[in-house]
């Protein structure tokens, strides 16, 4: 009825982070006095000594721990409840990496749409192009005209040149490594990451004028 420790393993020493010779006759509030796993490991004691089964996964008495508790009554001859049987396994490490795999899913998925994505948009930024070059013999002598008909020919190449970093980021088009300037890359991915951040996150890109060219993806 007071809920103390009569047996203790190491096993429980290491879960609970208390010197195994100093559980035994203590309560769980007495161990870890004022902790959520103190109250939550006692209200399940209670329930079993009413002769009710536990098991689940609840937070442990250490910070970030995670345990797998099984608890049942102990019962003498006659049957009636004289303690509970605990056994108790910490789980945290898998928790943890089922929670990376989950990640991992999340970014695969939002890789194949931003692929799907990027290949929809590409097909759009094509017919562009091919309409405006369509349209620069009829504009030759429209000089006004045909800048506007360049802007949107740049456009739709800055575009492009987007739905190919979001193609490489889906690993649907592989990587074609060349010698690159830094410093341009760098420069071009500015106004992008200012665009994602928005204005209330000012960007500076302070690039050396004399970094030598290296060989690489510029789209990764």
């Amino acid at each position: 009825e007071q809920l103390r420790y009569v047996v203790a393993n190491a096993a429980t020493a290491r879960v609970i982070g208390v010197p195994r010779e100093c559980i035994l006759g203590h309560t769980n509030e007495e161990l870890r006095p004022g902790s959520q796993w103190a109250a939550l490991a006692s209200e399940q004691d209670r329930r079993v000594l009413a002769a009710e089964i536990v098991q689940g996964e609840y937070p442990g008495p250490q910070d970030g721990q995670t345990l797998h508790v099984i608890k049942v009554p102990h019962r003498d001859q006659h049957g009636a409840i004289t303690g509970i049987i605990g056994i108790v396994r910490d789980i945290s490490e898998m928790v943890k990496l089922e929670a990376q795999f989950c990640e991992a899913q999340k970014m695969e998925a939002i890789g194949r749409l931003a692929g799907g994505l990027a290949h929809d948009y590409n097909n759009l930024l094509t017919i562009i192009l091919g309409f405006a070059q369509c349209l620069e013999p009829a504009l030759a002598l429209l000089p006004e005209s045909l800048a506007d008909l360049r802007e949107i020919e740049n456009a739709a190449k800055r575009g492009a040149e987007l739905t190919q970093r979001l193609l490489t980021f889906s690993r649907r088009k592989p990587v074609r490594a060349e010698i690159t300037d830094v410093g341009l890359v760098v420069g071009n991915l500015q106004s992008f990451a200012q665009r994602l951040l928005g204005e209330d996150v000012a960007v500076r890109a302070d690039v050396e004028d004399t970094l030598p060219t290296v060989r690489l993806g510029a789209a990764q």
